[in-house]
């Protein structure tokens, strides 16, 4: 009793339960297949494929590639994390027949004396100034003595200066 209510079931004492008063034999253990064979509907047993050679890899089962399931899980290395791409800002224009590339300038930085022409063709990926793409900027003389591409709001789309090289 003790056992009991420590959570340890002792079992049901002999002579008791449906065991005890049946008069058939007691039952035998089902047969086992044979090696080489496995069980097959109805019971029958159906000779299996050959037996894996010790040290062989496991092999899976082929498909024929028609179905919806997943697929197995097959031993490989661990997928490379995706790639990070930069991009690179880019902002040009022609100017004097050559394509030069430009630099954001902060326009108190800018003195423009005298027109030096016209750039053309405003290209850029950097969003900010993405809405002068295809635009002409008038170039002045910067006092430094580098020409200044010039964007002027409300003629373009924002203020902005370039320098040229």
């Amino acid at each position: 009793m003790i056992a009991a209510l420590d959570g340890i079931s002792p079992g049901a004492p002999p002579g008791t339960g449906p065991q005890s008063t049946s008069s058939s034999a007691p039952a035998a253990a089902a047969p086992t297949p044979a090696a080489g064979s496995t069980p097959g509907a109805g019971g029958s047993a159906v000779p299996a494929g050959p037996a894996p050679t010790a040290g062989a890899p496991p092999t899976t089962p082929a498909s024929s590639g028609s179905g919806s399931g997943s697929q197995g899980a097959s031993p490989s290395s661990p997928a490379a994390p995706p790639a990070t791409t930069t991009t690179v800002a880019s902002i040009t224009g022609v100017y004097n027949g050559a394509t030069v590339s430009l630099t954001p300038v902060a326009s108190s930085s800018v003195l423009g004396l005298l027109g030096a022409g016209t750039l053309t063709d405003f290209q850029t990926n950097v969003p900010a100034y993405s809405c002068l793409n295809g635009s002409a900027l008038n170039v002045y003389d910067n006092v430094d003595g580098r020409p200044v591409a010039e964007a002027v709001a409300p003629t373009n789309c924002i203020a902005q200066d370039f320098e040229l090289p």
